[in-house]
Protein backbone atom coordinates (compact mmCIF):
# COMPACT_ATOMS: atom_id res chain seq x y z
CA UNK A 1 0.00 0.00 0.00
CA UNK A 2 1.14 3.98 -0.94
CA UNK A 3 0.94 6.50 1.06
CA UNK A 4 1.13 9.83 0.31
CA UNK A 5 4.28 11.86 1.88
CA UNK A 6 3.50 13.98 4.90
CA UNK A 7 4.41 17.45 4.71
CA UNK A 8 6.89 18.37 7.69
CA UNK A 9 6.62 21.74 9.16
CA UNK A 10 9.87 23.96 8.87
CA UNK A 11 10.74 24.80 12.66
CA UNK A 12 13.83 26.60 12.15
CA UNK A 13 14.48 29.90 13.46
CA UNK A 14 15.77 31.58 10.36
CA UNK A 15 13.25 34.39 9.20
CA UNK A 16 10.02 35.84 10.64
CA UNK A 17 7.94 33.04 9.48
CA UNK A 18 9.91 30.54 10.16
CA UNK A 19 7.14 28.78 12.43
CA UNK A 20 3.82 28.16 10.73
CA UNK A 21 2.46 27.89 14.47
CA UNK A 22 1.46 31.43 15.68
CA UNK A 23 0.94 29.87 19.14
CA UNK A 24 4.76 28.37 19.22
CA UNK A 25 5.79 31.33 17.50
CA UNK A 26 4.08 33.34 20.61
CA UNK A 27 5.97 31.11 22.94
CA UNK A 28 9.11 30.53 21.36
CA UNK A 29 8.78 35.18 21.43
CA UNK A 30 7.95 35.15 24.54
CA UNK A 31 10.74 32.90 26.22
CA UNK A 32 13.25 33.85 23.71
CA UNK A 33 12.64 38.04 24.51
CA UNK A 34 12.56 37.15 28.36
CA UNK A 35 16.25 35.81 28.42
CA UNK A 36 17.23 38.39 25.60
CA UNK A 37 18.07 36.59 22.99
CA UNK A 38 15.50 36.87 20.34
CA UNK A 39 15.31 41.00 19.42
CA UNK A 40 18.56 43.34 21.58
CA UNK A 41 17.24 46.76 20.28
CA UNK A 42 19.63 49.05 22.00
CA UNK A 43 17.83 52.13 21.43
CA UNK A 44 14.45 51.64 22.39
CA UNK A 45 14.67 52.01 25.69
CA UNK A 46 10.64 50.95 26.35
CA UNK A 47 11.06 47.15 24.37
CA UNK A 48 14.44 46.91 26.86
CA UNK A 49 12.40 48.05 30.28
CA UNK A 50 9.78 45.62 29.11
CA UNK A 51 11.41 42.65 28.37
CA UNK A 52 13.23 43.07 32.03
CA UNK A 53 10.13 43.79 33.63
CA UNK A 54 9.07 40.32 32.08
CA UNK A 55 12.24 38.80 32.78
CA UNK A 56 12.03 39.96 36.82
CA UNK A 57 8.48 38.87 36.83
CA UNK A 58 9.32 35.35 35.33
CA UNK A 59 12.43 34.93 37.58
CA UNK A 60 10.85 35.87 40.96
CA UNK A 61 8.02 33.59 39.77
CA UNK A 62 10.38 30.46 39.23
CA UNK A 63 11.77 31.58 42.65
CA UNK A 64 8.61 31.19 44.27
CA UNK A 65 7.49 28.25 43.05
CA UNK A 66 11.25 26.10 44.02
CA UNK A 67 10.33 28.01 47.74
CA UNK A 68 6.78 26.55 48.09
CA UNK A 69 8.07 23.28 46.75
CA UNK A 70 11.02 23.94 49.50
CA UNK A 71 8.44 24.47 52.29
CA UNK A 72 6.27 21.99 51.35
CA UNK A 73 9.43 19.43 51.33
CA UNK A 74 10.50 20.85 54.54
CA UNK A 75 6.65 20.67 56.17
CA UNK A 76 6.89 16.64 54.91
CA UNK A 77 10.13 16.06 56.85
CA UNK A 78 8.42 17.55 59.95
CA UNK A 79 5.24 15.60 60.00
CA UNK A 80 6.75 13.24 59.29
CA UNK A 81 9.48 13.19 62.36
CA UNK A 82 6.36 14.11 64.70
CA UNK A 83 4.30 11.03 63.76
CA UNK A 84 7.60 8.46 64.43
CA UNK A 85 8.12 10.35 67.79
CA UNK A 86 4.59 10.33 68.62
CA UNK A 87 4.85 6.93 67.80
CA UNK A 88 8.08 6.01 69.75
CA UNK A 89 6.19 7.83 72.52
CA UNK A 90 3.06 5.42 72.11
CA UNK A 91 4.97 2.60 72.34
CA UNK A 92 7.30 3.47 75.22
CA UNK A 93 3.91 4.01 77.11
CA UNK A 94 2.81 0.96 76.33
CA UNK A 95 6.04 -1.01 77.50
CA UNK A 96 5.92 1.27 80.62
CA UNK A 97 2.13 0.16 81.27
CA UNK A 98 3.05 -2.98 80.29
CA UNK A 99 5.56 -3.26 82.95
CA UNK A 100 3.52 -1.75 85.80
CA UNK A 101 0.61 -4.23 84.84
CA UNK A 102 3.19 -7.18 85.25
CA UNK A 103 4.60 -5.64 88.40
CA UNK A 104 1.46 -5.49 90.04
CA UNK A 105 -0.04 -8.78 88.75
CA UNK A 106 3.54 -10.04 90.36
CA UNK A 107 2.64 -8.61 93.62
CA UNK A 108 -0.69 -9.87 93.52
CA UNK A 109 0.43 -13.11 92.98
CA UNK A 110 3.24 -13.06 95.74
CA UNK A 111 0.24 -11.16 98.39
CA UNK A 112 -1.99 -14.23 97.66
CA UNK A 113 1.14 -16.73 98.15
CA UNK A 114 1.84 -15.59 101.01
CA UNK A 115 -1.68 -15.10 102.64
CA UNK A 116 -1.94 -19.02 101.68
CA UNK A 117 0.78 -19.82 103.29
CA UNK A 118 -0.61 -17.74 106.60
CA UNK A 119 -3.50 -19.79 106.66
CA UNK A 120 -1.65 -22.87 106.16
CA UNK A 121 0.38 -22.59 109.12
CA UNK A 122 -2.29 -20.87 111.20
CA UNK A 123 -4.33 -24.68 110.21
CA UNK A 124 -1.42 -26.87 111.71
Amino acid sequence: MVTPAEVQMDLSLVGDKSVESHLLQGILDLFLETLNIYNNHLGDLKKISTQLLIMLFMAWSLLGVILVELLLFVELVIVFVWRLLVQLVKLMRTKDNTKVLIDKTQKRHAKRERQKAQRREQER
